[in-house]
Order: C-alpha cells, then structure tokens, then sequence
C-alpha cells in the first residue's frame, strides 16, 4: 500500500478492517558491524518476568509468551521492486544486526487481557466504536488467538509493561526472511507460480481452524496462534505470514529517506490470501493512532535490556 493510500484512512473512522482482504519507543534499531554467526535461532526462553501480577478474572489471561533468541548478521532488506504494490518495499540494503528475540508467537487476547487487567493497557480500541461485535476481543472462545484491534499506541504501551518493545522493521524482517533471504517465512519462492506461492498457502497461513469454527457456528475471522505449523520459520517463529497484521516501531518511510517524517507506522505480514503480501518484505503504512481489524502485534527484546536469563 503507497503513503497516500494508506493516509486515506484518515477519514474513514477509528476502526478500519484490516487493507490486504502511550509511551515511548527508539524509532530505529541500530546496527553493529559483526561477524555473521553460523546459526540464525539458539534457544526458546521465557518471556521477561518482570510484568505485574494479573487479577483473576472469569475470562482467562496469560503472562507474556515465549521468545525465540535469534543470533544476529548480515542480511539483505527489503526488495528493488518487482511488480505493482511494491514500491514501497526499497530500495534494498544490507544491515547487520546484533542479536535478539522475537516472540514465538504474536500477542494473544488472554495475554494482553493480563495487561488490562493490571491497569498498565486500555481495551482494544474497537470497544470505542460502534460495532463492537466485530473485534475478537468480545468473543467468549478466542483467547488463544492474536489480540487485534489495537492502536499502535496501545501495542507499544503492552510491550513496555512485558519489558520488551515493539520490533522495528528490520528485526521483523530478520526474524521472516533469516540470513538467506528467504521469500516467505517458511521458506522459498516456488518457481513457476504465481508470485511463488506453494500449492498449499492456505494451509500455511490458516491451518485448519476457520473450517472447524464454521463448522461450529464460530464466525469470528481469527484462529488461535500458532494454529499453521506449515508456515513457522524455520526457527520456530509462529505466524509471520497469516494471523494478523502485526504494527512495527518504525515510520512508514522510503529506506533510504529514513527522516521523512511520515506519520503512519508500518504493518508486517497478516491475514491476506495474497502470495504477494505474505512475503517477508512486503509492508503497509497505517496510522498510529488508528485500530484495525486484523492487525495486532507482537513483540522483541534486545539483548542489553533482557530482564530474563
């Protein structure tokens, strides 16, 4: 999505569905010159144990999840463009990033319900409109799912209180694509296919969830994290492409005019159906101070401000 498409939803209201179907943060990770390690992901650790305790309440919460620590390198961001829609997807560079983690999976309602609950997040702002129906938050059987609906505000000010921080776009994009540039999460481009989509994309990005909640009677759009193992990275990371749209740190710029001085934030992955706004480059400018459905958000913690082992 260009800028100006993205700026149009300005006039359209607080809570917008998602385009493709109150603290601070650091703008930009900053990057080191390294080694390229051998290893892209070590280890699976607990989440940082420094949120507040939860109150209890009839609807389920959760802590924070786990995090996968990615080692850092040297890898190729973003693409030269290669079709319609991609413009906004370079000019292409080279980073090389420190090391890191990235959480498994994206924030889920019963965890960022935690957050509520001890008074440190606001509810999702799709409460504030007039059909709140629509946002999973009022559902009684989607607390495994990813929490939408979400301002970029709010997703900052959940990550803060979980002791870590909202990723900007090149640890996001790391975390997609790896040191070997891979097109999609799970891996290559498929050649001779439309925008190298596999037979089985659907499966990939939704597992089989949405069948059986229709079967159920369950209508809502989202299915519980984690629910298409056919589309984790290789190194364990859950719904890069698929579940929700997922806010970044970063303004929506022009890489190489990082001081723009856009308003909008960028959006990582989601829900689409489309091969090609499910690669590991692709990315939509929204505006912060918006809630969509379909977007959530998940979070990262470098490893000079990790308050677990």
């Amino acid at each position: 999505m260009s800028q100006g498409a993205a700026l149009r939803f300005l006039a359209l209201g607080t809570v917008m569905p998602f385009a493709s179907a109150a603290c601070s943060v650091r703008a930009e990770h900053s990057t080191v010159p390294a080694e390229t390690p051998d290893a892209a992901a070590v280890s699976v650790v607990p989440a940082s144990s420094v949120a507040p305790a939860v109150v209890a309440s009839a609807r389920a919460v959760s802590p924070p999840g786990a995090m996968i620590l990615l080692k850092g390198g040297r890898f190729k961001m973003g693409s030269d463009g290669v079709g319609y829609g991609t413009e906004d997807e370079g000019p292409s560079r080279f980073l090389t990033l420190p090391s890191f983690r990235m959480d498994v999976t994206e924030v889920t309602v019963s965890a960022y319900r935690a957050c509520v609950q001890a008074g440190d997040c606001e509810t999702p702002a799709m409460n504030k409109s007039s059909n709140p129906t629509s946002c999973n938050w009022n559902f009684d059987h989607t607390d495994d799912d990813p929490v939408e609906c979400v301002t970029w505000h709010q997703a900052v000010a959940y990550c803060k209180w979980s002791g870590k921080e909202l990723p900007t776009e090149d640890l996001w994009e790391y975390a997609s694509r790896g040191k070997d540039g891979r097109d999609f999460p799970w891996g290559r481009s498929v050649r001779g296919h439309d925008w190298g989509a596999p037979d089985d994309l659907n499966e990939r990005v939704n597992g089989r969830c949405r069948g059986q909640r229709r079967a159920a009677g369950l209508e809502n759009h989202t299915c519980p994290v984690g629910g298409a193992p056919k589309g984790d990275t290789p190194e364990g990371i859950h719904d890069l492409g698929g579940g929700v749209g997922e806010w970044t740190a970063s303004p929506f710029c022009k890489y190489d005019k990082p001081g723009c001085g856009s308003p909008l934030r960028s959006v990582r992955g989601g829900p689409s159906h489309l091969a090609e706004e499910l690669r590991g480059v692709h990315r939509f400018g929204f505006v912060p101070e918006m809630a969509f459905q379909d977007v959530g958000f998940r979070c990262a913690q470098r490893l000079e401000d990790a308050k677990s082992p």
